[in-house]
C-alpha cells in the first residue's frame, strides 16, 4: 500500500483519534487512480505496475478515523461516446470508461491486522462481497502473507478497512482561486464538498446545544441503515480504470479487473452521494438519543 509504513500510519491514526475526541471530523479524498492507482506519473506512485497488480490502497482513506470520499458526476452533462445512452444513467462514479480523465479511488486496506474491517461497516461490506462473489464479479483473491497482508497473487485483501464511505460530485467542478474562476476534477474537490456538508450538519447540531459529529463515519452507516433515503444509491460503474495517460506513458489506463457498483454500499461509490436534509435530521436524532442515554446514567 502507498503513502505510509505501518509505523507512520499508526502514529498518524493516534492523532486522528485525538481530533475525533475533540469533536473534529477528518475527511480524506479516496484518490484518482481507481482501485489500483495505476497510471500516476511524476509523483511517489509512478512505479505502479502497468499490469495493475497488486491493488494499492491510499492512506489515510483506509484509516478508521476518517470519512473517505470518492467522486461522482451527473451523466446528463456527459459528452463522450454513446452520449444518448450514458446520459440516462443519472449519477455514476467518475472513471475513464465513463469518459472522464480520472477514476474515483477505492479499495481495501492491505494490512488487515492493522486496519481491519471496522464493525460499523462490516455488515454492508460483507453483504456486498457475498453478492459480488456469487455474480463472479470480484477481483481474484488468494492466500494472504503471514503478516495478514496481500501479495501479487492475492491482489487485494477482503478483510481490510473498505473505502470510500461516500461520494460527492468531483468532475468539472468550478473553483475560485485568487479571484480567478476555473474548474477542475478529482476527489480533492469532492472531499471538500462533503466536508462542507458535514460542517452544515455540525452547525445544526450546535444550534440545538448538541455536540458535533466528531468521528463521523459510524454515523453515516447508522444513517444509511436508519433511513434508506439518506444517500442516493449509485448502482452503475466500475473502478478498474486508472488515470488518463499520454500515449508516451508506459502505464495502463484500464486494468483487467476492479470492483463494480451495486445496490447498497459498494467498493466504488460507498454508500452513495449524500441527501443533506435527511442526514441533518438524522444527526440531530442520533445526538438526542445519545444525550438521553447519558442523562439516564446520571
Amino acid at each position: 500500500q502507498r503513502f505510509g509504513s505501518f509505523i507512520y500510519t499508526n502514529r498518524f491514526d493516534q492523532e486522528l483519534i485525538k481530533l475525533a475526541a475533540r469533536g473534529l471530523t477528518v475527511v480524506a479524498s479516496s484518490g484518482d487512480g481507481g482501485t489500483s492507482n495505476v497510471g500516476f506519473t511524476n509523483n511517489d506512485i509512478s512505479g505502479t505496475d502497468p499490469t495493475c497488480t497488486p491493488f494499492l490502497p491510499i492512506y489515510p482513506s483506509y484509516s478508521h478515523y476518517v470519512v473517505s470520499v470518492g467522486a461522482s458526476f451527473q451523466t446528463k452533462y456527459y459528452l463522450g461516446a454513446h452520449t444518448k445512452l450514458v446520459s440516462k444513467l443519472g449519477e455514476v462514479p467518475v472513471s475513464i470508461s465513463n469518459g472522464q480523465v480520472f477514476t474515483s479511488g477505492s479499495g481495501f486496506a492491505n494490512q488487515s491486522r492493522e486496519h481491519p474491517l471496522p464493525k460499523w461497516q462490516k455488515h454492508v461490506v460483507k453483504k456486498y462481497l457475498k453478492n459480488q462473489r456469487v455474480l463472479g464479479l470480484l477481483p481474484p483473491t488468494g492466500p494472504l502473507n503471514q503478516d495478514g497482508s496481500s501479495n501479487l497473487k492475492t491482489i487485494w485483501n477482503p478483510h481490510g478497512r473498505a473505502y470510500p464511505d461516500v461520494v460527492a460530485l468531483g468532475s468539472k467542478i468550478f473553483t475560485i482561486i485568487g479571484a480567478k474562476v476555473s474548474y477542475g476534477d478529482g476527489t480533492s474537490l469532492s472531499a471538500p464538498i462533503f466536508a462542507g456538508l458535514l460542517s452544515l450538519i455540525n452547525d445544526a447540531l450546535l444550534n440545538k446545544n448538541l455536540p458535533p459529529l466528531g468521528l463521523a463515519a459510524p454515523f453515516l452507516y447508522w444513517a444509511a441503515a436508519r433511513n434508506s433515503s439518506s444517500f442516493n444509491d449509485i448502482v452503475y460503474g466500475t473502478n478498474k480504470d486508472g488515470v488518463l495517460q499520454a500515449h508516451t506513458e508506459p502505464f495502463a489506463e484500464t486494468c483487467p479487473t476492479g470492483f463494480h457498483a451495486a445496490v447498497g454500499w459498494d467498493a466504488v461509490s460507498g454508500l452513495g452521494s449524500p441527501n443533506f436534509a435527511v442526514l441533518r435530521e438524522l444527526a440531530i436524532e442520533q445526538a438526542k438519543i445519545a444525550k438521553n442515554k447519558r442523562n439516564e446514567k446520571t
